[in-house]
């Protein structure tokens, strides 16, 4: 009987005695990830320089070339290069991160003269870039739900156009020359759609006509 004790005894000492296997070590998160948007952004405001967009004005929206239809062919041509292309919507993903870049690159720019190019904004400028087109469609949509409670929707009040960064974002949509991806960006909208708040569903509802139009045809 002893000696039965006995092994019960040794068989709960090692029994507690055991140790887990170490979970496996937890991979380092990257410590330049900072750096590398911060490069991304500079890249992305040296392209549009080169190209007679100056995007960081401190007087207001980003001042346009006086021929943006250039603009666009040139970086049209550039964007064939996946490097750049990636790099480009990289750098202005991380830059519209702000809400105040958000809306600056939103709102009507400033051109160097009295063209057309004064009535447009940068981002409606984009998106007549046809290899990146789609890429920012998807991105402004995706911005819209951070900007739903801005104003509650029983609320009597209503911001204005510029202040309003969701009715910014979809006033872009309306009107444009062509569509690259109806059948995705219609998806994409109306995926946005499912998640609105009433007021602003009926808006993006009733412009229906003015951003789809007869691209689907």
């Amino acid at each position: 009987m002893v000696l039965l004790r006995q092994q019960q005894q040794s068989r709960k000492r090692s029994s507690s005695s055991f140790v887990p296997s170490c979970p496996p070590p937890k991979i380092p998160k990257p410590q330049n990830d900072i750096g590398t948007a911060v490069d991304a952004v500079e890249k992305m405001v040296s392209i549009l320089a080169e190209d007679g967009c100056t995007l960081v004005n401190p007087l207001g929206p980003p001042s346009l070339p006086s021929d943006p239809y250039k603009l666009r062919r040139q970086l049209s041509r550039l964007f064939s290069s996946t490097d750049d292309r990636s790099v480009f919507l990289s750098g202005f993903s991380s830059y519209i991160q702000s809400s105040s870049n958000l809306r600056r690159v939103l709102m009507s720019s400033n051109g160097s003269n009295f063209g057309p190019a004064r009535s447009e904004s940068l981002v409606r400028h984009l998106l007549l870039v046809a290899p990146i087109q789609l890429d920012l469609q998807i991105m402004l949509l995706e911005k819209l739900p951070e900007y739903f409670d801005v104003v509650p929707g029983d609320s009597q009040t209503s911001l204005s156009l510029e202040d309003d960064v969701s009715r910014l974002i979809i006033n872009q949509f309306r009107w444009l020359d062509f569509v690259v991806d109806p059948s995705s960006f219609t998806d994409k909208l109306l995926q946005v759609l499912s998640i609105c708040p009433l007021h602003f569903k009926k808006e993006i509802i009733g412009s229906l006509p003015e951003i789809i139009g007869d691209q689907n045809n």
